[in-house]
């Protein structure tokens, strides 16, 4: 099925795309698991997992903005030497 095989693909080789979707569609089954738990008086599930494990991007210890790794490498030296930042990246 299209579930099993997007649960097998490693997150960071699967496209953005089909991550959103599939926690979309995580949320939308624990919506009715909780509204189910409601109606029948039974103790809420847990809360579903977040999605920081399938953020690959590295952040700059400068501004705190994430990059992919290659232009990580070239922010990073260039954000250091940086000295009218604006004030939303300091």
């Amino acid at each position: 099925s299209a579930a099993a095989a997007a649960t097998t693909m490693p997150a960071n080789r699967m496209p953005k795309w089909k991550r959103d979707h599939a926690e979309f569609q995580a949320a939308l089954r624990a919506g009715r698991q909780v509204s189910k738990a409601v109606a029948n008086g039974t103790p809420l599930p847990p809360p579903p997992q977040s999605s920081e494990e399938w953020d690959d991007r590295v952040l700059c210890p400068h501004c705190g903005r994430k990059f992919n790794a290659n232009a990580a490498e070239r922010h990073i030296p260039k954000c250091t030497s940086i000295m009218a930042k604006p004030k939303m990246l300091r």
